[in-house]
């Protein structure tokens, strides 16, 4: 079962574009609920985004700092617009297999703000079953 706020590191990430590199993800919901869960990527490249930190509706991303969790060591940017819906058994398969890793877990209050962030944004997709 992974944990709504639990970080996960996707060694074989696909890009929109087709290219494949390591990327963290954080569930937004709980798996043991749903059949899906809904995940989004972080980065840590700035490129055109704000370094001021919590919800930015307009380019559809929350900002955290470095070190605010013990989870981003660097400055890390939630993807919102970036979400997406995985099965939960292929969650359970990849971490079993060793394809995808838990590598940490975000506390409440911040899943709670990134969730709110997300529902405010207009490139996220609110129906996604179990989000709330």
């Amino acid at each position: 079962m992974v944990a709504r706020g639990e970080v996960l590191l996707d060694p074989s990430f696909t890009y929109a574009e087709g290219n494949v590199a390591d990327k963290r993800i954080i569930c937004l919901s709980e798996s043991s609920k749903q059949p899906s869960c809904v995940l989004v990527p972080v980065t840590k490249q700035q490129r055109q985004k704000l370094a001021v930190r919590g919800c930015h509706r307009t380019g559809s991303y929350f900002y955290i700092p470095a070190g605010e969790s013990q989870c981003f060591e660097v400055n890390t940017w939630v993807q919102l617009d970036a979400a997406d819906l995985m099965l939960s058994s292929t969650i359970e398969r990849r971490l079993t297999s060793g394809s995808l890793r838990s590598i940490c877990t975000i506390k409440r209050k911040l899943v709670d703000e990134i969730v709110l962030c997300a529902l405010q944004c207009d490139d996220f997709n609110p129906l996604y079953p179990g989000f709330m």
